[in-house]
């Protein structure tokens, strides 16, 4: 996986379980990958070391992973999107069905 792949993968895990992290981590995380702050700033926003910042990333990095790994949320919402894909172009009138649910 190259870095973009991983930064996009990542992102979409805080979306899903960014909730299940505490608030430094994804005060943190939100920081990191939505902001695109470099860990020394992060750290000067937060007042501490760079390296706390790059430790923190890593066990949030960890979590959000097991998280994927153990529940596969992720996972079955890519399934999901693409089934509606799938569908929505075999069935053209569903789009409009689909729009109307998202309201």
């Amino acid at each position: 996986m190259n870095d973009l792949e991983k930064l996009t993968t990542l992102n979409m895990l805080l979306d899903v379980y960014g909730a299940l992290l505490s608030e430094r981590e994804l005060e943190i995380a939100e920081m990191y990958y939505a902001e695109n702050l470099s860990l020394s700033e992060i750290g000067e926003n937060l007042s501490v070391s760079r390296q706390s910042i790059s430790q923190n990333l890593q066990k949030t990095e960890a979590k959000l992973t097991e998280f994927e790994e153990k529940l596969h949320l992720l996972k079955r919402a890519k399934k999901r999107h693409q089934l509606v894909e799938r569908l929505t172009k075999t069935y053209p009138e569903l789009t409009e069905a689909l729009s109307e649910l998202e309201n």
